[in-house]
């Protein structure tokens, strides 16, 4: 594979080069001298450690160079885990390789004398065994906490200098020979025939070594301890997290700019930052970033909403627990709950202390200095490990929420186990829930089913939700009682006082959106979704994981058969081991994500699941249609067509007008409404030759327009200079946005492009776009084709109820059907056929049952 590496990588690499050249010249040329030898090799190690130390922040961009150089990641696993091996060499093999030396030497210096060699390799033993627990403890549970990674480094580099002066000094009496038993001089057996006497270059070595050790110690002093030492750490550069190799070139390259590093701290298990970007602020765990204000937070606030919203009992005087501070942002949600209590259970202390940054969006309190930092009735802070704590505490909860970081990270996917489950499901009350986070992104298919799998295979239902619409973060609710998806349950959670606010947040605004983010309704749905399908092509089985279909069909013997996905537990490690592959061969499954959220997902039908409507009559059909356009808004049209049926099966309502009239606009460009072609009205401030030059170039515009040749409209509108356009009214703005929408299809970018100009226009000319509502029709249909559901939904809502106040005598009424003319939308009846017919064809069990009781 041909590499392109950049002087950097060169740089570290030469010096690397450099250091175990030397380490083999100190072997060699000091061999019969072994105080000397020992001397010279710490100060090898010490001088290695130094230049890894000075090159210490390049090393990520370093290792990113090499990952840029690969075409194809998917295709180049093993190459780009070498890279990682090779970049982990470079910075540690030349003092390690000294270290490792160290034990031999000594052991030999220490036993030169011959008497009692069992006794002196027992000593040297043991005392290795001492300063190796020593050498694990000092670092790792003082220096680093109190001085830092980069200060505990450069201490080592100290001891190691000073060792190397001390032994200096020591070897100035070393002549190169040995005492016997007998206490007779004789020659080392390696010295040259003839030569007993010491050689004249020794001293001059120890002359020149002795003022150059605490030269380097000084050196290493103001070039690195000092906070304005020149070799300091760019701590940014630090913690840019390149091992996710999909960002290590971005990451790297100038176009992503420098943040501002607000917070870092070399914490007992893992070093925290919080990063600021504008008004953005982004916390990382070894450079991972695990928690934000910006995109993470409908995930933070619904993987502690989710089970507090469905739990039997209601969210009043729940005990919850908490694995994971994070941003706080959790843990705030959960308290804006009637909760009794909520325990978090966090390993790592300076995360809390970081997490001061989120104080305005995690709703928490700073006012003590020191661990746990957070005072708050109700909640208490546990610093612990979440898996020990749960094996070991007698408390029992009736909800427990697990929010770890990703599972290729080492360690964390222990917390995907069914080891970890089984004792997490311990400490759960009756009718508990626990609630997990699972990433869709940077994973295989075969490895999100094992890690479903996993975990329904310890609870008797299951439900799992999306974090938000068309997200990669996916919630996994399990309990062993009944997970009912009920809409009077939910309502009466939402009801209480600051709980709506807090959802909106997360662009819950109703509880039919909670409904809407379903993906896996049941137990028996994660499980025919975690299966993976073998198929016998040319001879030879291969496995197709990112199949999704739940029924046998298209799949029999002998020639195809599906099997579960297999458990990942403590003992066989299955995700630990294969998950960071993914985190490498991520291109291979980079659609995957859009099959879960297609039209064509046959799991998490709500029409099996949900209930709690009411009872019959004008309301219930109003339920039904609000749960139809939660469900538009999430891009689930053909679902939403049940329900529109359903609710015209009920009842007339205004709701069902409108969420029919909404998906057949959304569903069909038929019907849509005429854009008046405007006369531009040159302003004022143009010149008489600006004015003839727009009026000319609109003639052009009008005439394309009139024959139906947009895209040749959109050409001669272009032609005319943007200054003109922007100040000619605002109906030359709307006809250019309606241009391109209307190329839109043939150039996908062109829809973002009328979008910024129609909500230009809704900002600025209210007046304007009160009297054109076809602007908001635009800007649905707009939206609609840029994955925006929301936001379709919303604009076409609008529209489609101006369209109802202004209706005229003769018009459809409020809850008929839309009026079937020529150029009218396919019915709502006609989706909820079609969506009739993609249904998966699943087995309904008693969930299904008492869903389709509802209706009657």
């Amino acid at each position: 594979v041909p590499l392109v590496v950049d002087g950097r990588f060169a740089a570290i690499a030469s010096a690397v080069t450099v250091c175990l050249a030397a380490f083999l010249a100190v072997v060699v040329a000091f061999r019969r001298f072994p105080v000397l030898q020992l001397a010279l090799m710490a100060l090898f190690v010490g001088v290695a450690a130094f230049v890894n130390y000075v090159f210490q922040d390049e090393v990520p961009c370093a290792f990113a160079s090499l990952v840029g150089s690969v075409d194809s990641l998917a295709d180049s696993v093993g190459l780009v885990r070498f890279f990682m091996f090779l970049t982990v060499a470079l910075c540690t093999l030349p003092a390690t390789v000294g270290m490792g030396a160290f034990f031999p030497l000594v052991l030999r210096l220490w036993s030169l004398g011959g008497r009692g060699v069992g006794r002196d390799v027992g000593v040297v033993y043991a005392s290795n065994t001492l300063g190796s627990v020593l050498g694990a403890w000092l670092p790792g549970f003082v220096l680093m906490e109190n001085l830092g990674m980069e200060r505990t480094i450069l201490v080592g580099i100290f001891l190691y200098l000073g060792s190397a002066l001390v032994l200096l000094i020591l070897g100035a009496a070393d002549d190169g020979t040995t005492a016997p038993d007998d206490g007779t001089t004789a020659p080392d057996a390696d010295a040259p025939a003839g030569d007993s006497g010491t050689p004249a270059w020794y001293a001059v070595t120890i002359y020149v070594l002795a003022p150059l050790i605490p030269a380097l110690i000084a050196g290493a002093f103001f070039l690195g301890w000092r906070p304005e030492g020149a070799a300091r750490w760019n701590l940014s550069q630090m913690t840019l997290g390149v091992f996710r190799v999909s960002l290590a070139t971005d990451a790297c390259s100038d176009a992503w700019g420098e943040p501002d590093l607000v917070y870092y701290h070399d914490g007992l298990s893992t070093t925290v930052t919080v990063e600021r970007w504008g008004r953005h602020y982004a916390l990382k765990n070894n450079g991972k970033v695990d928690a934000s204000n910006g995109d993470d937070m409908p995930t933070q606030i619904m993987v502690s909403a989710y089970p507090l919203l469905l739990h039997e009992k209601g969210p009043e005087d729940l005990d919850v627990a908490i694995i994971g501070f994070g941003s706080g942002v959790s843990v705030g949600t959960a308290l804006h709950f009637p909760v009794a209590s909520v325990d978090v259970i966090e390993l790592e202390r300076s995360i809390i202390d970081a997490s001061k940054f989120f104080s305005d969006v995690n709703g928490l309190d700073y006012v003590l200095d020191s661990f746990p930092y957070v005072e708050r009735d109700r909640l208490a802070i546990v610093n612990d490990d979440g898996r020990n704590h749960l094996a070991s505490t007698h408390e029992s909860y009736d909800v427990i929420i697990s929010e770890p970081s990703n599972p290729w990270i080492t360690g964390v996917s222990d917390l995907f186990t069914t080891d970890h489950f089984r004792i997490a499901k311990r400490r759960l009350r009756e009718g508990g829930i626990f609630c997990e986070w699972v990433q869709l992104y940077e994973l295989s298919p075969e490895n999100i089913k094992t890690i479903y799998r996993t975990f329904a295979s310890q609870f008797a239902h299951v439900a799992v939700f999306a974090a938000e619409d068309l997200s990669s973060d996916t919630v996994i609710l399990g309990s062993d009682s009944p997970l009912p998806m009920d809409l009077r349950r939910v309502r009466r959670a939402m009801a209480h006082e600051g709980v709506s606010a807090e959802l909106e947040r997360a662009y819950v605004r109703s509880p039919f959106d909670v409904f809407a983010r379903l993906l896996l309704g049941s137990r028996q749905e994660v499980m025919q979704f975690a299966r993976i399908e073998h198929r016998r092509r040319g001879g030879e089985w291969t496995a197709d994981p990112a199949s999704n279909n739940p029924s046998d069909q298209g799949c029999t013997p002998p020639d195809c058969y599906r099997q579960p996905a297999p458990l990942n537990t403590d003992d066989n490690a299955r995700i630990e081991l294969a998950a960071p592959r993914d985190l490498i061969g991520f291109q291979r499954f980079e659609g995957y994500l859009a099959n879960i959220y297609s039209p064509d997902w046959p799991y998490g039908r709500l029409r099996r699941f949900a209930t709690g409507f009411a009872d019959a009559g004008a309301e219930r059909a109003g339920e039904m249609a609000e749960l139809a356009l939660s469900l538009m808004a999430h891009g689930q049209k053909p679902e939403a067509a049940h329900f529109i049926a359903r609710a015209q099966r009920s009842g007339r309502s205004r709701e069902t007008y409108v969420a029919a009239e909404v998906l057949t606009k959304l569903m069909s460009a038929e019907g849509e409404p005429l854009v008046r072609v405007e006369t531009p009205v040159p302003g004022p401030q143009l010149a008489a030759r600006e004015a003839r030059q727009l009026m000319e170039g609109f003639a052009e515009v009008r005439a394309s327009v009139d024959a139906g040749a947009y895209g040749r409209a959109l050409e001669a509108m272009e032609d005319i200079p943007a200054p003109l356009r922007m100040h000619s009214g605002p109906g030359l703005r709307l006809l250019y946005a309606y241009l391109l929408y209307k190329t839109a299809p043939g150039f996908p970018s062109r829809y973002r492009d009328a979008i910024d100009q129609l909500e230009d226009l809704v900002r600025g000319e209210a007046e304007y776009v009160a009297r054109h509502p076809e602007v908001f029709y635009l800007l649905g249909r707009a939206h609609d084709a840029e994955l925006h559901f929301d936001k379709a939904v919303r604009n076409m809502r609008i529209y489609v109820q101006g369209r109802l106040r202004s209706l005229e005598p003769g018009e459809p009424p409020p809850g008929a059907a839309p009026a079937s003319g020529g150029d009218e939308a396919p019915r709502p009846e006609d989706a909820a056929a079609k969506a009739e017919r993609t249904d998966s064809g699943l087995p309904t069990g008693t969930e299904a049952e008492s869903a389709d009781a509802t209706d009657g």
